[in-house]
């Protein structure tokens, strides 16, 4: 009875933060294969979720969408916001994009900006970025033109296209490994036509064509950090990381001993339905922030708004927990019944790995969001089987 009590406290709260998706209006699908054709109407924003997804209709508000592979042919009045493998966006998009995949491919226009975090991001020789492109990238080609400004930075760059401002990139070591290699990470091609300056932080010097039009200066920086401060930063990084690690095994221990059964429900659940549990999760990361700002705004709702963002801050922490508990299930498996002893020893060693794997530059930014989303809609997946 009360371990009864004990799940229906727990998922009264995770519902409370979740409430959002039951009272917008929206056109919502999801499914292995998707295809929404031109004939298909659409009415306002879209949801959407599976593994393979194409969307050839014209969208009259904005785009959200996660699966392994996303093309998106018809044109996006609103922004788009994604997540997957492989991402194409072949249709003119009013607003702003904002995607984070492994292969990332922007081939028309896009009337604001474009922020793009990803393995290889190319924008294409017909794209058109009205404002400015951000992107973190392993590998980048830009060969379209940018109205204003590129920044971010990469593994390569690779830029053949048109850029209204300036270029300001930080770049990492050469992709291939090898020390002392002096391979560019940024080459400009001889179709590039830059109005303002190139200013680039990289151990190699840019590669720059002949035919190449720079209207500004070309900078590079190289940071020297004297010895006693990369010291500081390093054991100051350490000592964060063991601190992170340490409270996200307390929070994990603490639901094991309160909720062990529920928690091993959810991660079944997640590891079952591993597509539709990342699917879920971030469309219902995206929706709840939009009510409890809603709720803000009428006045009324304040108290409410601010229970649910304390909830909803919960629900994202114990998300990315609930991840490595899995990780851990999945490395000490030995078949049979999971107990409450091999539950502890799983969040001991699937946080480890987990938080390891999610302090790498760059994709490892990714991957713990992808942890998020793949909690989240685990908790979501079970709390709408009870």
């Amino acid at each position: 009875m009360k371990q009864q009590k004990k799940g229906m406290i727990f998922a009264i709260i995770f519902a409370l933060a979740l409430l959002p998706v039951t009272v917008f209006g929206y056109e919502a699908i999801n499914g292995e294969t998707i295809v929404i054709s031109k004939q298909q109407p659409i009415d306002g924003n879209l949801y959407v979720a599976g593994q393979n997804i194409t969307i050839d209709q014209d969208i009259d508000g904005d785009v959200f969408c996660a699966g392994q592979s996303v093309t998106i042919n018809g044109n996006v009045e609103g922004s788009v916001f994604c997540a997957g493998q492989t991402i194409a966006v072949n249709g003119n998009v009013r607003d702003s994009v904002r995607t984070a995949g492994n292969t990332i491919m922007i081939n028309k226009e896009v009337g604001k900006n474009v922020m793009a975090f990803g393995a290889a991001i190319n924008l294409g020789q017909d794209a058109k970025v009205g404002w400015d492109l951000f992107m973190g990238a392993g590998s980048a080609a830009v060969r379209g033109s940018v109205g204003r400004s590129v920044h971010g930075g990469g593994g390569n760059v690779f830029i053949d296209g048109m850029v209204g401002k300036d270029v300001k990139l930080e770049l990492s070591k050469n992709s291939s490994g090898r020390k002392g290699s002096q391979s560019p990470e940024l080459r400009i091609g001889e179709n590039a036509r830059i109005a303002g300056d190139v200013e680039y932080r990289s151990k190699n010097q840019a590669e720059i064509a002949e035919g190449a039009r720079i209207n500004g200066e070309v900078r590079k920086s190289e940071v020297a950090v004297r010895k006693e401060k990369q010291n500081e930063g390093f054991w100051g990084y350490i000592a964060g990381s063991i601190y992170s690690f340490l409270a996200a095994l307390l929070v994990a221990f603490i639901l094991i001993g309160l909720f062990g059964n529920m928690i091993r429900s959810i991660t079944d659940k997640m590891f079952g339905k591993i597509g539709a549990s990342i699917a879920w999760g971030l469309l219902v990361m995206i929706v709840a922030p939009i009510v409890i700002i809603l709720l803000l705004v009428t006045l009324i709702g304040i108290p409410l708004a601010l229970i649910l963002s304390a909830a909803w801050l919960a629900a994202l922490y114990i998300s990315k927990i609930l991840a490595g508990i899995l990780i851990g299930r999945q490395m000490i498996k030995r078949g049979g019944e999971t107990t409450e002893k091999s539950l502890y020893l799983s969040a001991l060693v699937g946080i480890a790995v987990s938080w390891i794997i999610f302090s790498i530059p760059i994709i490892g930014w990714f991957l713990c969001l992808i942890a998020v989303w793949w909690g989240l809609g685990g908790m979501w997946l079970a709390l709408k089987k009870n």
